[in-house]
């Protein structure tokens, strides 16, 4: 199986982002592309169209469109970290840090405009639909940014914070898995059987934001590569925030009696401790394990995808197919397992 990660790094160094003028909009764009991040996106893009029944040799022809989605991630990224006012991310100074606000938003923006030009150069017979996809999921990404900003100054519920991840994080992981299978059979992208890569990926994403909330409690800043605790100090309602809120509304375990102060604080130590009394750290990996087993029984319709197709497919992809759904899987058990 392709080792994306690697052939991503080497795609990027003939990009060569860093030695376009003017540097000071290209270079912040090779800086935060050669950080250390996980590549989830293009890893699920290609897995899909293979988990569909893609050729192998037809990789380099869809390729462009991973990278289209690494790049929107990373346009994020850079807005996003402004808006939260965070410091570091994957182990090191965020753009808006090491340069400067006007930096952060500029660069961001070409990302973008590169990610569109990724589109651009797909086999022109797949632009069109692959726009559709594209720009159907940016919307939703900006939607959930929004309805996560509103939230600062309103009062979510679970409910409501769910809904906004399915559009901040899960829009953009499902639309990698989608994209994919289109890639591998334009034909039946519309069938039903095609949406069970949406819901893989929704239910992936939604898994992927929860886990996210408790290591910014619970992780380690060594493995995350950057402080823990700023959603906490940032006020920020994340799921474990929302559920313990709901927990003191409903009357359980008042063990503190300055419970909602507690909650509203930026005492680190204070909220974690609450939150271990209250058992939201149990409660969310219990969570994060309910949405990933909803996307590994979304995987076993995946066959029966492939089988669907109008494309034909042979002996051999039919195998790598069933290899790359594997590793969709393995990819998901993952997700409960990790610490960063």
């Amino acid at each position: 199986m392709l080792n994306f990660n690697k052939n991503f790094t080497e795609e990027l160094e003939r990009l060569d982002f860093a030695n376009r003028p003017p540097f000071g909009l290209y270079e912040p764009i090779d800086y935060v592309l050669e950080g250390e991040g996980k590549r989830l996106r293009p890893n699920l893009l290609i897995l899909s169209y293979l988990a569909a029944g893609g050729s192998e040799e037809r990789l380099d022809a869809i390729l462009p469109a991973a990278y289209a989605l690494e790049f929107f991630h990373n346009f994020t990224l850079l807005h996003d970290d402004l808006m939260d006012h965070s410091d570091m991310r994957r182990g090191r100074p965020c753009v808006h840090v090491r340069w400067n606000e006007q930096t952060a938003i500029l660069s961001g923006d070409q990302l973008l405009i590169e990610a569109y030009k990724q589109l651009e150069s797909l086999p022109k017979e797949l632009v069109p639909d692959a726009l559709i996809l594209f720009n159907t999921m940016a919307t939703k990404v900006c939607e959930g940014q929004q309805m996560d900003m509103d939230f600062e100054h309103t009062h979510p519920t679970l409910h409501d914070y769910v809904d906004m991840i399915e559009g901040k994080t899960g829009a953009l992981i499902s639309c990698a898995c989608v994209m994919g299978a289109y890639l591998a059979q334009p034909e039946s992208i519309l069938s039903d059987d095609y949406q069970a890569f949406g819901q893989f990926g929704y239910c992936l994403g939604t898994a992927f934001q929860i886990m996210d909330d408790y290591l910014d409690c619970f992780g380690t800043e060594e493995t995350l590569g950057k402080p823990i605790g700023g959603d906490i100090r940032e006020h920020k309602k994340t799921w474990l925030y929302l559920m313990a809120e709901k927990l003191l509304q409903e009357g359980k375990i008042l063990e503190f009696p300055d419970a909602y102060d507690i909650l509203d604080s930026e005492d680190y130590d204070a909220v974690c401790r609450l939150y271990r009394t209250l058992g939201v750290d149990k409660a969310a990996l219990e969570v994060v394990k309910g949405y990933t087993d909803q996307a590994l029984h979304a995987l076993d319709t995946l066959p029966a995808a492939v089988a669907a197709g109008v494309t034909p497919v042979s002996v051999d992809a039919a195998e790598q197919g069933a290899a790359a759904t594997a590793e969709l899987r393995a990819m998901a058990q993952n997700l409960i397992n990790r610490n960063k």
